[in-house]
């Protein structure tokens, strides 16, 4: 409807007369009370067009609502005809009201009116051929206060003939008040429980700053931080979970920097995710809202079956983490308007990122691209507790240049450290993805096998020697090679060994491997004798 449709000063509808149809007032009581029990407008709607039916005695029923300047069908009883092609019509042709037309004239006064289908301008001729020529309808309008809300079109009761008579013009009007007046009530609540709903989350984003605020103003480790943070989101938005990862542009991959509630095997599987594409997190680094459903985003964590809200943490349009919260019910979806609270922390989880990139970055060596001997200390601590609580076996290599200081002294340091990178570069190319390899002397070096019994953990140390052994890297058109020497140790899963020991298990199995003529791999076995082997610490 235009400007001049829009019944912008309607007489305010008055029921009329009570209905003369015996018991009719008894009946609109209790069509009252049924329609007050509607939890959505579909429902209202068609307990509308049902009551009319079923207990009002009206053969058919139609409830059009306003839609802009139309009136869409909310709700049809229409025995004995093709419903959906009539619903279908009234959707693709919906009925308008014409300034100066009859229906008009008569919906500005609040009332019912009588018409015969086919002679008036209200359906389109198509709705009309499907309705059928010369049915006699009635139609009453519907309104809130002073809103008009749209129209109820009705058939006269089965059995009765001739033209409408004014009492079931009184019923159906009266029909038509009470459902604008619940219609108007169910909107109005609507409207005050989303503006309460906006309360509460804006509420929560004020709370959730504040909060984390505090804890980037008091946690000493980055670790603590965002472990905090997540536990205080997921706090806030009832997730049982919620996880952090840094972006590893050099590797393509997402390592796991922080996390709340993940359980053992999400732990486990999400620790590093490699073979990244940059791509996919970049294309979504600028984007406002978060991808509470995003496939492409959901592939990337293997294992994420429940509701998820995930976020791309960003500088300058580049990616350089992932971060998001979940839940483990399928039917307990993330309502709308809470990924707000998660946008609201997008800066405090990247001053935890970057904090914790800067510390990784920092215990890097930056000549092999190893990591360092600080971070291998804490990062095998770190090792040995989730081996324990998991029940896996850990595996641990120190390994050692053999003679590598006749390289120094023959070819000069720049020469060395040409070797000591290609050495660094084979022990990455030999490793898994989780693996984690350091540098941790001038030409020792350590990896940690997490989940990797001794079979396995002596094959990988084959295979480092291997890969060394048969490595050649030219310096000043010198052809320069180096072998090593390597000490296995394995932690199975129970057994109450402390770092120091294992460490020391792996260094006396590398002390073996010296004296049995290095270029070898040695494992220790709890019957070495100490004495006898001496110890490379």
């Amino acid at each position: 409807m235009g400007a001049k449709e829009d019944f912008s000063t309607p007489v305010r509808p008055q029921p009329g007369p009570a209905p003369a149809r015996p018991g009719a007032a008894g009946l609109l009581l209790h069509v009252a009370k049924n329609f007050r029990l509607a939890q959505s407008e579909a429902d209202l709607c068609a307990r509308v067009t049902e009551a009319l039916a079923h207990k009002l005695g009206y053969r058919r029923a139609l409830l059009l609502l306003k839609d802009g300047a139309g009136l869409r069908p909310c709700s049809l009883h229409w025995p004995g005809g093709d419903a959906p092609a009539l619903l279908a019509a009234l959707q693709a042709h919906p009925p308008s009201l014409r300034a100066g037309a009859m229906v008009y004239e008569s919906f500005a006064l609040g009332r019912a009116l009588p018409l015969s289908v086919g002679q008036d301008e209200f359906f389109n001729p198509q709705v009309d051929r499907l309705w059928g020529l010369g049915r006699e309808l009635a139609l009453a309008p519907l309104f809130s206060e002073r809103e008009f809300l749209g129209a109820l079109a009705a058939e006269r009761p089965e059995g009765q003939a001739g033209p409408w008579v004014e009492e079931d013009l009184n019923l159906l009007e009266a029909v038509a008040t009470l459902a604008g007046a619940l219609l108007g009530s169910l909107r109005l609540y609507g409207e005050l429980e989303r503006k309460n709903r906006e309360m509460e989350i804006h509420l929560r984003e004020l709370t959730v700053v504040s909060e984390l605020t505090r804890i980037l103003n008091r946690a000493k480790e980055p670790a603590e931080m965002a472990r905090q943070m997540l536990l205080l989101l997921a706090h806030a938005l009832e997730a049982d979970f919620g996880f952090l990862f840094w972006f590893n542009f050099k590797a393509s991959e997402l390592r796991l920097v922080g996390s709340h509630g993940l359980g053992p095997e999400l732990q486990g599987a999400w620790e590093i995710l490699p073979r990244m594409d940059p791509r996919l997190l970049d294309s979504l680094a600028g984007q406002d809202d978060p991808a509470p459903s995003g496939e492409e985003l959901r592939g990337l964590l293997p294992g994420l079956e429940g509701p998820a809200l995930l976020r791309v943490i960003a500088t300058r349009q580049r990616a350089m983490g992932l971060w998001g919260l979940g839940r483990w019910d399928q039917l307990r979806p993330f309502a709308s308007g809470e990924e707000r609270v998660l946008a609201t922390a997008d800066e405090q989880m990247t001053v935890a990122l970057n904090s914790m990139r800067l510390r990784l970055v920092a215990a890097t060596d930056s000549l092999t691209g190893l990591f360092t001997r600080a971070h291998f200390m804490e990062a095998l601590e770190q090792e040995i507790r989730l081996a324990r609580f998991l029940g896996h076996p850990l595996g641990l290599l120190l390994i050692d240049a053999d003679n590598f200081k006749a390289i120094n002294d023959n070819h000069g340091h720049q020469a060395g450290d040409q070797v000591l990178s290609a050495l660094g570069r084979a022990l990455q190319a030999c490793t898994r993805g989780g693996d984690i390899c350091a540098r941790i002397g001038g030409e020792e070096f350590a990896v940690i096998l997490p989940r990797c019994d001794l079979e396995a953990a002596g094959a990988a140390a084959e295979k480092i020697r291997a890969q060394v052994a048969g490595q050649v890297t030219t310096y000043r058109g010198r052809s320069l090679s180096v072998t090593v020497s390597l000490g296995v140790a394995l932690l199975d899963p129970g057994q109450p060994l402390s770092r120091d020991e294992l460490i020391r298990r792996a260094d006396q199995a590398l002390y073996r491997a010296k004296r049995g003529g290095r270029d070898r791999v040695e494992t220790f076995s709890p019957g070495q004798d100490d004495a006898a082997w001496g110890s490379l610490s």
